[in-house]
Order: structure tokens, then sequence, then C-alpha cells
């Protein structure tokens, strides 16, 4: 009654009595009502507070007295077990301390949560004491990061480090403060990205001296453990942070030598400290031309007292496209690079370095009526080495004498140059020099070739019948050796991207490739470009000793795109083809001869032909007022359809005349009605400019 009383005066409360009072009950028991029930008479502690990642520590399950062991375990403290509550079927190893006590000792303990998981006391398997506790992360300080900008005149100090992951887990409402001159600066949580979060500190510039030569230090972590702190020491050279280099402009270049100035207007503040600087030289069109220059390949030279200039010299590479990138740093292995600043220019013009490379054997000569032609296949420049505007090559031709032949005429490709009406001799070879050239000069140094005087000579130390062999398996070139075999030594293998719109002429965007084979066998083999009709092939004579090459010796193609070896076989497979064809006209002609004669049979009553059709149809003139038809089969008499009729046959002639509702064409040449016309019903029937009409098909009745 006075539970009933209650409640009904205070009604919002009434559900609070019943748990009260199971409380008041359970409590007088020793047991708990919210999870595992505990037995107040047993105590599960540990040997240690405030545990962190790697501390060691006992955990002690202990019964009040003897009495309380004996009335719950049986007087038997084996009984006793300690397990992990998220593992309550594996018993750790414990150790009896005494009659009424056991412990269970960890070496290492690790991160966790107060409720990730507890240590739980069992007596015969029936749960007595829990302990709940955490194990806290030790402060730990990754990839700490402090500076300041001396750019600013009000510089703030900034020091960021990684927060490690396992704070969150075990404690989200971590903390940490940045301590300087006494004063403490809470930190904030900066996200990076899904997977790393850094904490970031900042002292304001109020509170901040910049012109310090050291700075005392010190983080602090606070969370449910308490508070840990770290100490750390920077000198000035490690925080401060140069401002990059302003308004560069250039002051030199040439000869492969860059300078550039800027004006600092805080040079001043550095006058104490030795600077440091990185040049990285970067092409903007070579990927693999991007590398940091050495300190011999430059020079710092300080004009005024804010005005800079630094040189770079060695450039690699003449009229070519670079940006240079600087930065600078006090010298000290721990200071900051400044943010880098970037200068594009194009190195000075200078004379290409080298000339093409030409080999001994990379000619052909040609016979062309009473004239030469000639010509010469080098490996061309890369466009890095062009080193000027204007890039090209230039040859001369001198003969055994060293005397000048007159400028022939000369046709020039990137990888080769064809020369024209030259003209034979006798007194020896000709010798020409071939140099790189651009606006600024051409190269030092010329590539040398020395040339039969004649075709006739050269003809003599080529190969010949050049054959190419397209087999899946094993693609094979061959040739004939060449006549002239004194001191042979072998063969040289030339190859090129073919022309797109000339065979037998070599792409000249791509280079030509060589290479050197044996005497014997006089054969390439098991290349599979060999089954590429996109590629040229050509072979010459390797001569040792004062013997000359006689040149190269191409793989023909005729205009199918077909080399000359497989021409008959091709050729062959036409010829075949064209008589299978033929045979198949002559005995289709003959054939339909003989159906030419075939008559058909048609049943009595049906007009077989166009002639009996003709017979069977008259057409007479226009009467004003009716619209007249005679059908004529012998041996019944014509009949008239007048158009009072209409479409109606009449019922008494013996001759059934049917209208059809659709046309029936008939040549000209059958009937005397003029063009064709269609046939409709007789009232719509449109007549001919002759003034005939044509009547519709008709047929004998049964």
């Amino acid at each position: 009654m006075a539970y009933r009383k209650m409640c009904k005066h205070r009604r919002n409360n009434c559900w609070l009595i019943p748990l009260l009072a199971v409380w008041l009950v359970s409590s007088q028991r020793g047991f708990e009502v919210n999870g595992d029930s505990v037995d107040q008479r047993f105590e599960l502690t540990t040997s240690r507070a405030g545990l962190r990642v790697g501390d060691s520590y006992n955990i002690t399950c202990r019964a009040r007295s003897a009495k309380d062991l004996a009335d719950t375990c049986n007087g038997n403290v084996s009984t006793l077990s300690i397990v992990r509550s998220d593992k309550p079927h594996a018993k750790l190893t414990v150790h009896i301390i005494n009659e009424t006590a056991v412990y269970y000792e960890k070496r290492h303990a690790e991160a966790k949560a107060p409720l990730l998981y507890w240590f739980k006391c069992n007596c015969h398997g029936q749960n007595v004491a829990n302990s709940k506790f955490a194990v806290g992360v030790p402060i730990s300080i990754d990839n700490l990061n402090c500076s300041f900008n001396d750019l600013l005149l009000n510089a703030t100090l900034n020091c960021s480090f990684d927060r490690q992951k396992a704070i969150d887990e075990v404690d989200p409402e971590t903390k940490f403060q940045l301590e300087y001159a006494g004063q403490r600066y809470d930190c904030q949580k900066d996200v990076v990205n899904e997977s790393l979060t850094r904490e970031l500190c900042v002292v304001p510039a109020a509170n901040f001296i910049k012109f310090q030569q050291r700075y005392q230090l010190k983080l602090h972590m606070l969370d449910m453990l308490g508070n840990q702190s770290y100490d750390f020491e920077r000198s000035r050279a490690e925080l401060i942070l140069l401002p990059r280099p302003q308004a560069l402009s250039s002051s030199r270049n040439e000869n492969g030598t860059i300078c550039v100035r800027w004006k600092d207007p805080q040079l001043t503040n550095h006058i104490l400290y030795t600077m440091e600087w990185q040049l990285r030289l970067q092409s903007q069109s070579l990927a693999d031309a991007d590398q940091l220059q050495p300190k011999s390949n430059y020079t710092v030279t300080k004009l005024t007292e804010t005005l800079l200039e630094i040189c770079l010299h060695h450039i690699p590479l003449a009229y070519h496209n670079y940006t240079l990138h600087v930065q600078r740093r006090y010298e000290h292995s721990k200071a900051r690079w400044s943010p880098s600043v970037g200068y594009s220019f194009r190195s000075a013009a200078t004379a290409p370095k080298r000339p093409p490379l030409v080999w001994p054997d990379g000619f052909q000569l040609q016979q062309e009526q009473n004239q030469q032609q000639l010509r010469v296949f080098w490996q061309q420049l890369q466009p890095a080495e062009y080193n000027g505007p204007d890039f090209g090559y230039e040859l001369n031709i001198s003969d055994s004498q060293g005397q000048l032949v007159s400028q022939p005429q000369v046709e020039w490709q990137a990888n080769m140059a064809i020369i024209r009406q030259l003209k034979k001799t006798s007194s020896g070879p000709y010798m020409l020099h071939i140099w790189s050239r651009n606006a600024e000069g051409r190269s030092p140094q010329s590539s040398k070739l020395h040339i039969p005087g004649s075709w006739e000579q050269a003809e003599q130390r080529m190969p010949s019948q050049l054959r190419l062999h397209k087999d899946k398996h094993a693609p094979s070139l061959t040739w004939d050796a060449p006549k002239h075999h004194d001191q042979l030594q072998g063969y040289m293998l030339f190859w090129c991207a073919s022309n797109v719109t000339q065979r037998n002429r070599c792409n000249d965007t791509v280079a030509i490739g060589a290479k050197q084979l044996p005497l014997q066998p006089a054969a390439y083999v098991n290349d599979s470009r060999l089954l590429d009709d996109s590629y040229e092939w050509a072979v010459a004579a390797r001569y040792s000793g004062s013997e000359l090459s006689g040149g190269t010796a191409w793989l023909e193609w005729d205009r199918s795109g077909r080399s000359h070896d497989q021409l008959n076989y091709r050729t062959l497979q036409g010829i075949v083809a064209l008589l299978v064809l033929g045979c198949c006209f002559y005995f289709g002609f003959q054939r339909y001869e003989k159906m030419k004669s075939i008559e058909v049979v048609l049943p009595e009553g049906i007009l077989q032909d166009q002639r009996e059709l003709k017979s069977s149809i008259v057409c007479f003139p226009r009467i004003t007022g009716y619209t007249q038809a005679l059908t004529s089969v012998a041996p019944i008499q014509p009949a008239v359809l007048s158009t009072e009729m209409g479409t109606e046959v009449l019922t008494k002639m013996e001759l059934e005349l049917e209208l059809a509702e659709k046309s029936l064409l008939l040549p000209a040449a059958v009937t005397d009605c003029g063009q064709y016309t269609s046939m409709l019903p007789l009232k719509t029937t449109q007549l001919q400019s002759s003034g005939y009409v044509q009547l519709p098909p008709i047929r004998r009745t049964p």
C-alpha cells in the first residue's frame, strides 16, 4: 500500500523504486547487479597504477580470509584462476602466493581501453572478482618539425608531429601542449589524410623571440592516466625557414653558363651564418635530365648588402630549355631548406659538339646512265644535340689526290644524303667528310668515309640476291657472297623503319640500326622483325686491311609492297587463280548454251508466249461516248463493252472477260497500242495518245 501511495504522488520516479530494492538486497548478499556477479569476499588488483605500454605488472586474486576461501572454494586456493574477459576459456598461468592468494605476471603491457577487455578471477569457474583498468600509450613524438618564417617580422613558432593512432584507441580525449618560456600552448589536431593525423602547436608572435640562439621546448601529453612530458632543444639554424629568393633576373647567359641575381632585403639578418645552396637543373623536355648540381658547378657572390648573384657553369646542353630550381638554408645538417624558386631559361647556342656517326660500309653506290648516284647513311644527332637553330649537315668530297670535287647535287635527309651526278674516277677512291652544323658553325670534327671510285668497283664487293624467308617459326634473310673474296671478313647488317610514302627509303625520323655478322653463314635468322613489312633491310661486306667495302645492298620491293624473293611465288599464285576462274566461266557458258534449247510445254488453255498473246488482243479507235475494246480468240467473234455496262462481264458471251485489279504490262513490241499502260477496270482505263485503249488480261472459260 505504501508503494502504491508513493507512486500516486510521485508518478515520474516510480520506476526507480524496484531497482533500488533489488540493489539493496543484492548488496546484502555481496553481488553486483550490473555485469558478472562479484563476491565481495574476493578482490582482484594490479601491482601498479598508471600502466603504459611496455610496463610489467602482476594481477593478484586474493580472498579476504581463509574462512571466505573455505566457504566459497572449499578452502583450496588452487581452485582460483585468472582469465581475460574476451577469452574466458583460456586460463592464464597463475602462481600461488599463500593459502588465500594467487597472481598472474604480465611482462609487457599492451595498449588497451578500460573496457576493451578486463581480467576476471574465477573459483570453480564462477566469477568472484573483476579488474578493469587501462594501459595507456607513452609519449612518443614522431616526425617533430618546428620552424619559424624569417620573412615575417612578427613570426610565430610552429611545431607539428604525428599523433599516434593507438592514443585515440585508448583515450580519444588525450590532449597535447607545447611549453615555451614557462607558458603552455594548446595543440590542435591537423588531419592530413585518413591514415595520418598530426598535432599542430603554435607559439604566438607576441611571446616568441626569433633571434635567440637556442630554444628550450617541452611537449606535454595529458590523458586519463595523467601527464607525460618530452623535453627537446633546437638551435636557431634548425628552426629558421629562410624565404625563397625573389624576383630572379638573368645577368649572363653564354658558353654553358647562366647567372641570375635577386635582391634579399633581409640578407643582413644572416651575417653570422654560413649559407648553403642547392641547385637543381631540370630539362623541360627530357625526363632523365633532372639532376642536382655539385658545388663545383656553381658560385654564389654577394654583390651588395642586399644583392646576390649565383652562376651555374657547365650546363650540359646548349640551346635547350631548362628550369633552374634554387633553395638555401643555414649550413647545418638539420637545417630546413627554404621553399624552391624556379627560373626558366634557354641556354646559349653553340656549334654542334660532334658529327653524325658514319659506318665504313654505310653507303650505296648506284649507276644512273652515265652518272653515278651515291647514298650515304649515318646515325643522326638527337634534337638535344642540335645546340642551336638551323641545324643540318655538311659534306665535301675529295679525290685520291686530296683535290675537292666540284660540288655535286645533294639531297639532304635526317639520316642520309643522296649525291647525284657523281663522276666516275679510276684514280682511286673518293674521300667524304661529313659535319654537323647550325647557325653558330659546324662541329669541330668530321666523320670520314672512303668510297670506291666507280660502280664497277663497288659491285664486285657487294652481296647480292637478298632473299627474305617469312617462316613464322624461323624467319631469315639470306644473300649471296660478293664476287671479290680477298680479305672478306664478315658482313654488316642494317635495318631501318620504312618510309610510309616510298619503299626502299628509310624513315628519317628514326635512327638506322646496325649489327656485325660473321662470314658464315651468309644469313640473319630468328628475328621477329623480319616478319614485319615496316622494316627495310640491307647487307654490306666487311673487308680487312686496305680493301674497301662496296657498300650496302638493300632488299628491294615491288609496287605491291612484296619483297622480290616472294614475287615469283605470289605471281604463281595469281596465275593459278586466273586459270581456275577462266575454267569456271567456260563451263558455266557451256551449260547456259545447253539450257537455252529447253522448251516449256504448258497445259492446253494457257497462253504460251507473247506471240499468242499478241494475237488475242486488238485495240480499236476510241468512239465518242463509249470505250470499245475487242478481244479475239478464234473462232469466237469480238464483243463490245459499253461504259453503260460498267465493269460487269456479259453472261451470254462464250468468252469470259475478267477485269484484274492489278496491272499487266506488255511490251510495245507485242501490241500496236503504244507504250506500256496500266490495265485498270474498263470504267477507268486510261486512253493512249493514239486513241486506243488496252483491255485487262483474258483467259478461256473452262
